[in-house]
């Protein structure tokens, strides 16, 4: 057996084990992260290269870790709460809401550190969870000893410097320039297919004893502000949008843009608001809370909707309403849970299933924005007697009108 053979086959003990005959087959997606010295710098590079917007994770398990241990450290490194299954009652589902999360924030690599503590049954868990889960999976070995599985190794300056040039130099951080031209251009698209009479989704607006005035005008301005993360680019997009209508010939009247208008309306997805979002590991709870921020629908009419294109829009009573990229993940979680809920019914059902009843719905919003240090959204009203449907942003779009110049 030649040198390079010697050093990449696994001691006899541990290629005996069933763990490592499981781990064998797939050595592409699983490399060794050499740190023979146990450098600081090595774990705090590696630290630093936690974004989940990247869709890198990084975990650094606890000592003598056990498998539901290492579910919830890697559940904490997806931003759960630490003592989110106890709290939402999932304890017994937590391997199988992993799975879910890694699908629904679209992670491609996850990077282990201090793997070289884990035992070899740990480590053939792990290589199956990013099989399963199609996750290039890095194991960090901070010691001067020979990794023992049959990996691919490379140093750790070099794996650093891989997963930095996997995630590129685009920004995710737009100019106020780019703001308004994109958000004009989604107006002017509003405008060419606009019907005040709800005819954009192919049904008309029920009476006001189901939907109050304003509702269309309301889901318009959800789909031209929601992706708005601060105030000022929130004031941006409606600028953009008055803008956008004109130039179709058509003038979108808003109230004055100030502090009172701009509370109304957002920013409602902020990227604060989407950290604490993440604490929740249900992802029914989640995608609750998520959809009654963005929508302002009230539980009866949350409870019946219609999910669009992977989860970038969401047909309720008033319109089609858009959900941003960056809170995106917890409707895919939800609908990944669809056919095997935890806990609970699901949220998103066909007619005549089993879905979550308008009452329950109400109170898991309630909630589940509590346990995320959420205020409670206008949908996390418990329903007593015949509510009816308030458009996004009621107070402005009311008031709000669109007409032909």
């Amino acid at each position: 057996m030649s040198a390079a053979a010697a050093a990449v086959a696994p001691p006899a003990d541990v290629a005996a084990t069933s763990a490592t005959d499981s781990v064998a087959a797939d050595r592409s997606r699983v490399s060794w992260v050499l740190d023979p010295r146990d450098d600081t710098a090595c774990v705090r590079a590696l630290q630093d290269l936690q974004d989940l917007a990247a869709g890198r994770v990084v975990c650094h398990p606890r000592p003598g870790a056990t498998w539901p241990a290492l579910v919830e450290d890697l559940l904490r490194a997806l931003g759960k709460d630490p003592q989110a299954l106890t709290r939402e009652r999932c304890t017994r589902h937590g391997p199988r809401l992993l799975r879910v999360w890694l699908r629904a924030e679209q992670v491609s690599d996850l990077v282990v550190l201090r793997a070289h503590r884990l035992p070899p049954v740990l480590l053939a868990r792990l290589v199956d969870l990013a099989a399963d889960c199609d996750v290039a999976l890095w194991l960090v070995w901070h010691h001067h000893s020979t990794a023992p599985l049959p990996y691919p190794r490379i140093g750790w300056v070099g794996a650093v410097g891989t997963l930095l040039a996997a995630l590129g130099i685009a920004s995710s951080t737009l100019t106020e320039r780019e703001v308004y031209i994109a958000a004009f251009a989604a107006a002017r698209h509003e405008a060419r297919i606009w019907r005040p009479d709800g005819h954009r989704l192919g049904w008309k607006l029920p009476t006001t004893q189901h939907a109050w005035p304003g509702c269309d005008v309301g889901a318009l301005l959800q789909r031209l502000t929601v992706d708005a993360a601060t105030g000022a680019e929130l004031r941006t997009r409606l600028r953009a949008a008055q803008d956008g209508f004109a130039a179709e010939h058509r003038r979108l009247t808003l109230p004055e843009l100030g502090p009172a208008t701009v509370a109304a309306l957002g920013p409602r997805l902020a990227p604060a608001t989407v950290t604490r979002l993440r604490r929740l590991v249900c992802p029914v709870t989640a995608a609750a809370v998520a959809l009654a921020l963005a929508t302002d629908a009230e539980p009866r009419f949350l409870a019946h909707h219609l999910v669009h294109a992977g989860a970038e829009q969401i047909a309720l009573l008033a319109g089609l309403y858009r959900v941003p990229e960056r809170a995106r993940p917890p409707i895919r979680a939800a609908i990944g849970t669809h056919d095997d809920p935890a806990p609970g019914q699901p949220m998103f059902a066909p007619p005549g299933h089993l879905y979550l009843s308008a009452q329950r719905l109400a109170h898991r919003v309630a909630r589940g924005a509590t346990l995320a240090g959420i205020s409670p959204p206008t949908a996390a009203r418990p329903l007593y007697g015949i509510h009816p449907a308030t458009p996004f942003g009621a107070t402005v779009a009311q008031v709000a009108s669109v007409t032909n110049d």
